[in-house]
């Protein structure tokens, strides 16, 4: 149970990591250009993303809503989340992925 509590967090912080080392304008410093990025698909495929948080946590709190903005800022309207909090408890977590599973979301 503790390594499953250290593999969320750790898979948490990851997240918050790689908002924050993606943005548009590190890109256009890098490249020169103005970066050109869409707010639709291509195909006009709606991208619906299942978020389960272990529980309610400033830190937590923070790298979800930093997820859910870069996704946000890269597919505009093009996506949906679902974001559930299991209040803690590690089966309610397990509950919410199979749910996510039988719900075919494209990104957990």
């Amino acid at each position: 149970m503790k390594k499953r509590l250290i593999a969320l967090g750790l898979t948490a912080a990851m997240a918050a990591a790689m908002v924050g080392c993606g943005s548009a304008e590190s890109n256009e410093k890098e490249s020169g250009t103005p970066s050109t990025e869409t707010t639709t698909t291509a195909d006009g495929k709606t991208y619906n993303i299942g978020v389960c948080q272990l529980r309610q946590h400033p830190a937590l709190d923070a790298a979800t809503e930093g997820f859910q903005a870069a996704l946000t800022e890269k597919l505009g309207d093009a996506v949906t989340f679902d974001v559930q909090n299991a209040s803690g408890e590690s089966a309610y977590c397990a509950t919410i992925v199979d749910g996510f599973v039988s719900s075919d979301v494209d990104l957990i």
